[in-house]
């Protein structure tokens, strides 16, 4: 009987040794927002990776630019080096204890608008499984939009994470815009039907399945100023 339990012993402990190594490494924040004048040289969002994981890790980043005027331009700096705009995926090694910038460039070259990159990351080191997203966005705006940008960035949401109601909060009581709700692909799940209103209020949320999504709002016009990260728990 003691030799059969000896014989489960060592086959836990074998087993127990084989399993993948808890990764822990922080990435903060993970959703960026910067607003500038289009005739700014450039706006650039910074964002870190730590890694507390015991030893080295292999981080590939891939990077999409979901969206910019066709006359800007953006390149992007990983802890070693920035990259031109052609490059979409690199890979960096982070040492237990050591931390990295992630950090796009966005070049408006004087013409406004929006941009807006996803950051996409992940562990390429055997037995450590992670993976991570960023959300950047970047806004140049023309002399007589810059007052109104700057009132919607002050948007607060809660719950968080939200079940049945997601509850909008501006700096601004009166703001006025538009929004939608998109998932971390991209895909809409709501958006305001009555064109330019309040934004302050509540939004439900009973219909979403659990995951993270994406609070976009939009100035009268139409143009993205911030999106807020929320998650929906069920």
């Amino acid at each position: 009987m003691k030799k059969g339990i000896l014989q489960l012993l060592v086959l836990f402990l074998a087993s127990t040794g084989n399993l993948p190594a808890q990764p822990n490494i922080v990435v903060s924040p993970d959703s960026l927002y910067a607003s500038m004048p289009s005739n700014e040289f450039e706006i650039d969002l910074l964002a870190q990776i730590a890694n507390l994981t015991s030893g080295t890790v292999l981080i590939r980043w891939t990077r999409v630019i979901e969206q910019k005027p066709q006359e800007w331009s953006v390149n992007f700096c990983d802890k070693n080096l920035c990259y031109l705009e052609v490059v979409s995926t690199r890979t960096f090694e982070l040492n237990n204890g050591e931390s990295g910038m992630l950090k796009p460039i966005f070049y408006p070259n004087e013409v406004p608008g929006t941009g807006v990159l996803r950051l996409y990351l992940q562990s390429e080191t055997p037995g450590i499984t992670w993976a991570d997203t960023i959300v950047y966005v970047a806004v140049a705006t023309g002399l007589s939009g810059t007052v109104n940008i700057e009132q919607v960035t002050n948007v607060a949401v809660f719950p968080n994470p939200a079940n049945d109601m997601l509850n909008v909060v501006t700096a601004d009581a009166n703001l006025q815009g538009q929004w939608r709700i998109t998932d971390t692909a991209g895909k809409v799940w709501g958006y305001s039907t009555t064109g330019v209103s309040t934004i302050a209020g509540q939004i439900p949320v009973a219909h979403l399945p659990a995951g993270l999504y994406l609070l976009n709002v939009l100035t009268p016009d139409g143009r993205h100023a911030v999106a807020k990260r929320f998650t929906v728990q069920r």
